[in-house]
């Protein structure tokens, strides 16, 4: 599924913009990827999500060891990484706060699926679940702009902002079936890091753009 190359200049401001990681994701989505393309669209539904499960202490271990995962990680090892937050309904009532990203005033609200917290290294690890009916190999390399601007969106949480770096992980399941549908992890996510200043520029030019604006401390 390609995208629209310099998609940004030709991309129309929300009339009503949401301060919400996923609003903007959305408008993202719908401005950077072409018409004859988005359907199936890439994103999750309630039924997709179900059908994931939940993170158990067993499926973050599992993605640790997942070799692309290790890769990444680079010289930490698995077993520093200590679960920080999974999503729940209980925490849906009391959101993370992204104070620094504000849309009408307001400071965006966040439900990342799930974050894990290396404490010898400050850094922080976010993980969003995403399925979609595109094969592995028409995925683009760099990722969907909508997924990198979601999780940017989370690496500006207040929680967060005192971290050496925060890692974000597009983690991506291919969806197969209609009348019996199935779900597998895909070999390769997309990832990112709040330290890649091309990353960040991308990303701030897309939110402002959307109608968002960034306040400094």
């Amino acid at each position: 599924m390609a995208v629209i190359k310099n998609w940004i200049g030709n991309a129309t401001p929300p009339r009503r913009p949401r301060p919400q990681p996923s609003a903007f994701a959305q408008w993202v989505y719908l401005n950077s990827i072409p018409q004859r393309e988005t359907k199936p669209k890439t994103g999750e539904n309630q039924r997709d999500l179900m059908a994931l499960g939940e993170f158990s202490h067993q499926k973050i271990e599992y993605f640790l060891q997942h070799k692309w995962m290790k890769e990444r990680l680079c010289q930490s090892a698995p077993s520093d990484w200590k679960l920080f937050f999974v999503d729940n309904e209980e925490r849906r009532r009391s959101p993370f706060v992204g104070s620094r990203l504000r849309v009408n005033g307001e400071a965006l609200r966040c439900y990342p699926d799930l974050v894990l917290r290396n404490e010898n290294e400050n850094l922080f690890l976010i993980v969003e679940r995403k399925t979609t009916y595109i094969r592995e190999q028409y995925i683009p390399k760099t990722g969907w702009p909508n997924v990198e601007a979601q999780l940017w969106c989370y690496s500006w949480i207040d929680e967060f902002l005192d971290a050496d770096d925060v890692l974000l992980i597009g983690q991506l399941w291919l969806r197969k079936g209609v009348t019996r549908p199935s779900l597998s992890l895909m070999h390769t996510h997309s990832m990112w890091k709040r330290s890649d200043k091309d990353h960040e520029a991308r990303c701030r030019l897309w939110f402002e753009k959307y109608g968002g604006k960034i306040q400094l401390a």
